[in-house]
């Protein structure tokens, strides 16, 4: 994000494409907090930080948001490593293959829930700035 707010879009052109750029141009200039939690939370590569670095949501936010999502599953890792959560716990098994089988679902399917979130995260965006405007 700090890169993209330095050096601005050329290098985000570079790192993300130009069709990908123009595609999401149109989302990343909203202040929603919520639109970026759909777009964190959505099987999006690390580029979706780089956008946010070119527009004009506080920083605070997307980390705030980037905490929420990414920090959880960190600290069960960190605890399972550190020895103070057995990898034997029926949680720690159960959700060990139920991330496995997100992931590989997620890694097979990946254009695809790119397009579905695309499309939702598209009209929720119409919405939020019809409502902005003052349903204009």
């Amino acid at each position: 994000m700090a890169l993209a707010r330095v050096f601005g879009r050329p290098l985000v052109q570079r790192v993300v494409g130009n069709a990908r750029l123009e595609h999401w141009e149109h989302i990343a200039h909203l202040n929603s907090a919520r639109v970026w939690l759909i777009l964190m939370v959505g099987a999006f590569r690390d580029w979706i930080y780089l956008l946010a670095g070119l527009t004009t949501v506080p920083a605070w936010k997307v980390l705030a948001l980037a905490a929420l999502v990414r920090v959880p599953p960190c600290r069960i890792a960190a605890g399972v490593g550190a020895g103070v959560l057995s990898w034997r716990s029926p949680w720690i098994v159960g959700g060990r293959f139920l991330i496995l089988f997100a992931g590989i679902a997620a890694t097979r399917y990946q254009d695809r829930i790119d397009r579905w979130v695309e499309r939702h995260v598209v009209a929720f965006c119409r919405c939020a700035c019809r409502r902005e405007d003052g349903g204009a």
